[in-house]
């Protein structure tokens, strides 16, 4: 089911690259063609101004993309990197889970925020994955 899961995600990346691949090449192709008009109607200021926006906020989803395949990979080496789940999430996550624990039982270490990022070392994370969507299992000792 993991080969499955990974086989899953490295797909959904894959898709998510070539649609931000083929996006970003007509974009291009149509910002070439908005800067020729631009150049030859010389009146076109707010057309090359939105161009521009739209091209900041094209190369702003790519960055977010890569960071997100950065974590999904770093997630399926088993690890939870902190620009996936934030310390105050993870620790509220914490906090919700010790107030579940059976009589008796405690975490490993305290969910206090001077230990939280010991649970980036200590917890183990896997994926379960499709076209849709991907969910986060945290196994937390």
């Amino acid at each position: 089911m993991a080969t499955v899961n990974a086989d899953a995600i490295a797909n959904l990346s894959t898709t998510v690259k070539d649609i931000v691949n083929r996006s970003y090449e007509k974009f291009q192709q149509t910002a070439r063609n908005v800067i020729w008009l631009n150049y030859t109607l010389h009146g076109q200021s707010e057309l090359f101004t939105a161009v521009r926006q739209l091209e900041f906020a094209l190369l702003q989803m790519i960055q977010q993309v890569s960071d997100l395949i950065s974590a999904v990979q770093s997630v399926l080496q088993g690890k939870l990197p902190m620009n996936l789940i934030n310390p105050t999430i993870l620790q509220n996550i914490l906090r919700n889970i010790s107030t579940h624990l059976p009589e008796g039982y405690e975490l490993l270490a305290s969910h206090r925020s001077d230990n939280i990022y010991l649970y980036y070392e200590l917890v183990s994370v896997a994926l379960i994955g499709n076209s849709h969507g991907i969910k986060i299992i945290i196994n937390v000792p």
